[in-house]
């Protein structure tokens, strides 16, 4: 796992590292497998805090979800050691990607196949499965397994303004992003969004996401003013620097 920086220098096969760009790498841990796949990174409030802020990661050699816990060196994120999250005993089941719905529940999407190689197995053997791929929805149903399960995901298109707007600050980054997405379609919301994000209760999260509300609107000047007048939370001036960055017409820096 590695850190996608923009300007960073990745290594690959055949391809040595230039010794300049900065891209750290998260973990040299192959999982002792030849096969990794799908990563998820557990930023809702859903699950227990032993398992939030961890990476998911699929090993569809041994048929295990590993959970790779995240300690910070600096500001570059560091895994030690990975810690097993789902164990099967079924050599069909082969977890190949990751995802984190705005329900919080993590989905994990299984290849379900006897055949996972590539073309040492022939494309026409009977044991190549074309029908029964499965998606799992892993929830927190409490200590004893009892409670009920979480809601699936809310129809973001029926939201109203104000609701829009709080889910902008919601932890759960899926459900920050389906917000401000739909909020750019609707200028209520963005003008609401933006207003909110002025005041002193705002969240570093809705700020953060209300700067690119603001630079869909051709309001990032006035965002900057803002910024410079009344400094904030470190997130929202990377998200403002990126957001200034983007833009075709930014002027280069004068000092």
């Amino acid at each position: 796992i590695t850190m996608l920086l923009r300007g960073g220098y990745y290594e690959s096969f055949g391809k040595p590292h230039d010794g300049l760009g900065f891209a750290p790498v998260t973990t040299r841990h192959d999982h002792d497998s030849t096969g990794i796949a799908g990563v998820a990174y557990y930023d809702a409030t859903n699950w227990p805090a032993e398992y939030r802020h961890c990476f998911y990661v699929g090993n569809v050699i041994t048929n295990v979800v590993h959970r790779d816990v995240v300690q910070w060196r600096g500001s570059s994120p560091w895994v030690e050691k990975p810690v097993d999250f789902v164990v099967c005993d079924d050599p069909c089941f082969h977890p190949v990607d990751f995802q984190v719905g705005p329900d919080g529940a993590l989905y994990i999407s299984d290849f379900y196949n006897a055949n996972i190689g590539h073309y040492e197995v022939d494309l026409k053997h009977p044991r190549r499965d074309r029908t029964r791929g499965r998606i799992w929805r892993v929830v927190y149903r409490g200590e004893d397994g009892k409670g009920a399960s979480p809601p699936g995901p809310v129809d973001f298109t029926q939201a109203s303004e104000k609701q829009l707007v709080s889910w902008m600050g919601a932890e759960n980054i899926a459900v920050r992003a389906a917000a401000t997405r739909q909020a750019m379609e609707r200028p209520a919301a963005t003008a609401l969004a933006i207003g909110m994000s002025k005041t002193s209760e705002a969240s570093p999260l809705l700020k953060a996401q209300a700067v690119w509300l603001a630079a869909s609107r051709g309001e990032l000047d006035a965002a900057v003013a803002s910024e410079k007048s009344q400094p904030s939370d470190p997130l929202v001036r990377v998200q403002l620097s990126r957001a200034v960055g983007e833009l075709s017409t930014a002027a280069p820096p004068t000092s």
